[in-house]
């Protein structure tokens, strides 16, 4: 049998100049500038919001208020206190349990859990999308937020580790106190949204307080009795978001109770939905909702505004239409007042004032209900 090479490949010509050996290095792109691999989808996104821009008409389709970018166009410096909040007394949301109906994007929520010393505060919207917001504006005001002094390691305070909870404190029952103005803005914006928002682990942000001994008078028990301690939950975990039509619906913190429910800017989208019966019910279930010397923080709009707002669609039109015909309830004219505090059981009102600019300048009023004061 004679031998046979196997074949092996011709080495191919290069033709032209030759080939460069050493080539340059690829240059590398921007950190925001999509990469090759991504410019189909890119194109396809492109597509999608050119065809689809229509279906996301904002100003058509926002026909309970909820409008995408309302606080910009309402207030010049979102860095400041929310005017409205800033008629209240200092200690008016401390430890208190707060209902904010109509939150929108959340900023005022999240005002109230950060900076003023709330409990609990529970931000409820009829818009999905919205509530969706609502919890980017909390991530990224904890993101930015300085560091808390139990969770920053160049503390002085030893006592509180980095991945220890805080421990009890018998010092006081009451929450933290708000962080300083000039630490809401500790990181800068670029942070977060470079490198994402940080996490709020549950445990780092719960305390325990405890509570002194009560002395008990009883027939079957006398002396002092221990209280369990009472949990305190710092910013952001004790802020939470619900989607929710909360006129017709319950959340899940209703039965709970509230210490005080904020209502800004809401009365007339609710008037015109559900003319004087469907507004009659709101306050109703608000009063129904607030726990014994709870408040109503209310924002009323006139009703000169409702004509601009019904052109919205031919529903709130012809909704419009019947509460002029049928004497619609006027804050203007004391109706809301006579109501809250006749019919539906409100002990007292107690005017702040008003605020805002051009179109939103407008009152806001605080209905008591009995048993309890801020004190």
């Amino acid at each position: 049998m004679s031998f046979q090479p196997l074949p092996y490949a011709k080495r191919q010509k290069v033709k032209g100049e030759s080939p460069n050996l050493c080539p340059p290095p690829a240059r590398q792109p921007h950190l925001y500038e999509p990469t090759s691999s991504s410019s189909n989808s890119q194109r396809q996104q492109q597509h999608h919001s050119q065809h689809s821009h229509s279906n996301h008409d904002r100003p058509r389709t926002s026909l309970h208020g909820n409008f995408v970018g309302y606080y910009t166009r309402r207030r010049q410096d979102l860095s400041t206190l929310d005017p409205r909040l800033a008629l209240l007394p200092p200690s008016a949301l401390q430890d208190k349990k707060v209902l904010d109906v109509g939150c929108n994007s959340g900023l005022v929520a999240v005002e109230m859990a950060q900076r003023m010393g709330a409990a609990r505060v529970v931000g409820v919207d009829i818009d999905e999308e919205l509530v969706r917001l609502a919890k980017r504006t909390a991530d990224l005001a904890w993101s930015r937020q300085a560091p808390l002094p139990h969770l920053d390691p160049s503390a002085p305070s030893t006592s509180l580790q980095r991945d220890v909870p805080p421990h009890a404190s018998s010092t006081s029952s009451s929450a933290p106190a708000p962080p300083p103005s000039s630490s809401l803005n500790h990181f800068p914006l670029a942070l977060p949204r470079m490198f994402g928002y940080l996490p709020a682990p549950s445990s780092l942000l719960t305390s325990y307080h405890e509570v002194p001994e009560i002395e008990t008078v009883g027939l079957t028990r006398r002396g002092k009795r221990k209280v369990m301690p009472v949990e305190v939950r710092t910013f952001p975990e004790n802020l939470r978001f619900r989607t929710a039509d909360w006129v017709n619906e319950e959340i899940d913190y209703d039965k709970r109770g509230y210490d005080v429910i904020v209502a800004f800017s809401i009365t007339k989208w609710i008037h015109l939905h559900g003319l004087n019966a469907g507004l009659h019910l709101f306050f109703t279930r608000c009063y129904q909702s607030l726990l014994p010397g709870g408040r109503l923080i209310l924002e009323p709009q006139p009703f000169t505004t409702y004509a601009k707002s019904a052109r919205l669609s031919d529903e709130l039109k012809a909704n419009y239409e019947q509460l002029k015909k049928e004497g619609a309830w006027k804050c203007e004219e004391g109706d809301f007042e006579r109501v809250l505090l006749q019919e539906i059981g409100f002990e007292k009102v107690e005017k702040l004032g008003e605020t805002g600019e051009k179109g939103f300048r407008r009152a806001v009023e605080v209905y008591h209900k009995r048993e309890g004061s801020w004190l």
